[in-house]
């Protein structure tokens, strides 16, 4: 087997040289949590590695308008940060739920977890219920694309070869919002067999104003859940609201996965079961 050729720009400008040059051949090393154990297991053979780790330009967080995430950003970092847990607290509950333990937490990064786009991960299923908003640069543009564009299956994004994720920008939670993340998973450091993150806008008379709910862990990749949402729209979230949208939730898994970890009905029953404690931890039940 060939050494992979290994690179290692210093600046954001020379990183998309490098990645323009390459173009698909290019296997872009941030944290390595997800590339480092695929090749260690024969799984992943690349060519060339090109490590981002030394590009200051995409690590720090700041708010501006949006909140901006450097893609560089480690779990750790993203969990301390007054920004994040002031502003974004779903981010942190999500992070305390990671397996790894804190290897994974202090090495792993934001953009290396959403461009691996495992479908048991926890951040992208919360990036789409925040409605975030990814910066993907090239060496001639730079594009902003969705978080509800940007997972396209396991292992799959919207992501064209020579493109870097540079930062995650995330619309500030209105007033009234409070969020949750809950996951099942069968033991510590075991991937997760449904997720939800759940958004809620409260108004003052105790209704809810909007919901929005994306799970993950049951299908290819994360998926926001409209009929949920609505279910619980303009309501109070009372038993029978959350029985209702996590029904909603089940009827939405039309293609739960199949695996070792679970069978598909039960993956997709416990989607349902994960939205409900979600809503109602969001709602303050």
């Amino acid at each position: 087997m060939t050494a992979p050729t290994y690179r290692v720009p210093r600046s954001l400008s020379d990183a998309l040289m490098v990645l323009h040059d390459l173009g698909a051949a290019a296997t872009v090393l941030a944290g390595g949590q997800d590339i480092v154990p695929l090749m260690n297991q024969g799984r992943l053979v690349p060519s060339h590695l090109v490590d981002i780790s030394r590009l200051i330009e995409l690590h720090g967080i700041t708010e501006h308008g949006v909140i901006t995430i450097g893609a560089l950003t480690t779990h750790a970092d993203l969990a301390r940060h007054g920004i994040i847990r002031t502003r974004l607290p779903l981010l942190v509950d999500a992070v305390r739920q990671m397996g790894g333990g804190l290897q994974v937490r202090n090495r792993g990064t934001i953009g290396g977890a959403l461009c691996a786009a495992n479908p048991a991960y926890d951040l992208p299923a919360c990036l789409l219920a925040l409605d975030a908003v990814l910066i993907l640069a090239g060496a001639a543009a730079m594009r902003r694309v969705p978080a509800s564009a940007f997972f396209l299956g396991a292992g799959r994004t919207a992501r064209r070869a020579g493109e870097l994720l540079t930062a995650i920008e995330v619309p500030p939670p209105p007033a009234g919002a409070t969020a949750a993340y809950v996951k099942l998973k069968f033991m510590e450091g075991g991937y997760t067999i449904a997720g939800a993150a759940c958004v809620l806008v409260m108004a003052a008379d105790g209704t809810c104003r909007e919901a929005r709910l994306a799970v993950s862990g049951v299908s290819g990749a994360p998926q926001r859940v409209p009929a949920a949402e609505a279910a619980l729209a303009g309501i109070r979230v009372t038993g029978d609201a959350l029985s209702a949208f996590a029904a909603q939730v089940e009827m939405a898994i039309t293609d739960p996965i199949e695996d070792v970890m679970a069978p598909g009905d039960y993956r997709r029953e416990m989607a349902g079961v994960v939205a409900r404690r979600a809503a109602a931890r969001a709602a303050g039940g």
